[in-house]
């Protein structure tokens, strides 16, 4: 395989799918390539932000009613968040929903088929990236070459893009590391309603997510930092605890595993994150577009995907590849996401360093006004 294209796009999941049809109808050559062959999974919560939908709604309404109805996926209308026996609970305004990765990733990956002209690539994947005097040239794995104007890298945490392309600028110091397992029959699920448990005895935070058909999305996750001195939280044996414990175990009882357990870890947002450079721009988890406070980014994946699309068209408009011209991606995605990212980085700094202000403040037993304009400003 060789071939020729005004936009190449590494990475099939949310952001490779939101940028591919973000620069539907726009005259360009654009191909999408994946290492996987899809229906493929995504170790994930499977929480899918209202945001995400708004998103592709401004892109093309019926893009976002067709993605609202798809089957499988379970309508979430509200949030509630437990500090030991205290509740908040948030009442969701855009629509949002859970949706198994392998599920929500297919269904956009089609749309882009069908609604799109994208040159679509399956079971390939990309081994190196490199600067031509006209372009960058992507080398896939058995040897076939692609050649591109622009590179987008939604090619996930450990991005061939970014590891071919950039500076290693980013920090690294601080990850999100979580572990899924899917239920069936826990008890006292609210459908419709997210469930965040804060532990006193843990940090990090516990979560159940209702899915289609009585399953639930169950997890644990929690911030870490490489350089951090003591004995490191092992997500896996501290998720195991928690279902065992006293507040829990009832609950899953008669619960029954319907996967295995398994872990995964993302690099969070740093302040001094490089996105793009000549001819090159990251989005998604490669950007390190992960929320510190929960550790999910499939929002900020989607937004970064469309402002990838948007850059690469001023480029191409004109004609200008430098990483000069570039950086207005880094300073777009720096001032739309980065606030946000940043601000629920110091909250999550914050709590785990002073827990006790934490427990204080949840006793004050604050108004449920000021409670909704906290959980919105975090959007939990």
């Amino acid at each position: 395989m060789n071939a020729q294209f005004d936009v190449l796009i590494v990475g099939g999941g949310p952001a490779g799918c939101a940028c591919a049809l973000a620069m539907h109808n726009k005259g360009y050559r654009v191909a999408l390539i994946d290492k996987a062959t899809f229906p493929r999974d995504k170790v994930c919560g499977d929480a899918i932000p209202g945001q995400s939908f708004k998103a592709i709604h401004q892109l093309n309404p019926q893009w976002s009613a067709a993605l609202q109805q798809f089957a499988e996926q379970t309508p979430i209308h509200a949030s509630k968040a437990f500090f030991g026996n205290k509740i908040f609970r948030y009442q969701w305004k855009l629509f949002a929903s859970n949706s198994k990765r392998i599920d929500f990733d297919h269904f956009l990956y089609n749309l882009v088929r069908s609604e799109t002209t994208t040159t679509l690539i399956q079971n390939q994947q990309v081994a190196a990236v490199s600067h031509t005097h006209n372009g960058l040239l992507c080398t896939l794995k058995d040897g076939s070459q692609l050649e591109a104007a622009i590179v987008i890298g939604c090619d996930g945490s450990n991005s061939i893009v970014k590891r071919s392309l950039l500076k290693k600028t980013d920090n690294k110091e601080d990850v999100y590391a979580a572990v899924r397992i899917y239920y069936s029959g826990i008890t006292g699920v609210t459908p419709g309603e997210n469930e965040f448990h804060y532990l006193k005895e843990v940090e990090g935070y516990f979560w159940i997510f209702p899915l289609p058909n009585q399953w639930c999305n169950v997890g644990f996750g929690i911030l870490k930092n490489k350089q951090k001195q003591g004995a490191p939280t092992d997500a896996r044996k501290t998720l195991e605890t928690i279902i065992n414990s006293a507040p829990f175990k009832q609950r899953f009882q008669h619960a029954v595993p319907m996967s295995k357990l398994t872990g995964y870890s993302l690099p969070v947002w740093g302040k001094t994150q490089v996105l793009s450079g000549e001819r090159c721009l990251l989005a998604g988890d490669a950007a390190c577009l992960v929320d510190p406070l929960q550790g999910h980014g499939i929002d900020k994946a989607i937004r970064s995907g469309i402002m990838a699309a948007n850059q690469a068209v001023k480029c191409l408009t004109a004609h200008s590849f430098d990483a000069a011209f570039m950086r207005q991606y880094d300073t777009a995605i720096h001032q739309s996401l980065g606030k946000e990212l940043r601000r629920n980085y110091l909250i999550r700094l914050y709590w785990s360093r002073f827990p006790g202000v934490v427990q204080w403040l949840t006793n004050l037993n604050p108004p449920q006004k000021w409670i909704d304009l906290l959980l919105k400003k975090i959007k939990l």
